[in-house]
């Protein structure tokens, strides 16, 4: 699946903050400004948002076929 399919999956926050701080590589210091949101939820919502993505992007590997 493709990065920006996925990341329009994310909630509005998240994908903002995402954009901001890894795209456009923006402070939290300024995303926090711009999104009138607090430095703690910048990071919150950046952690979130990387989690989700890493989940669809890079599942994790079952143990099907694995011999016991």
């Amino acid at each position: 699946m493709a990065l920006f399919q996925v990341m329009s999956r994310l909630p509005a926050t998240q994908l903002d903050v995402i954009a901001l701080r890894i795209l456009w590589r923006m402070p939290t210091e300024r995303v926090s400004e711009l999104l009138g949101l607090s430095p703690a939820m910048v990071r919150s919502s950046q952690r979130h948002g990387e989690h989700f993505l890493r989940s669809i992007l890079y599942p994790p590997e079952t143990d099907e076929g694995a011999t016991p």
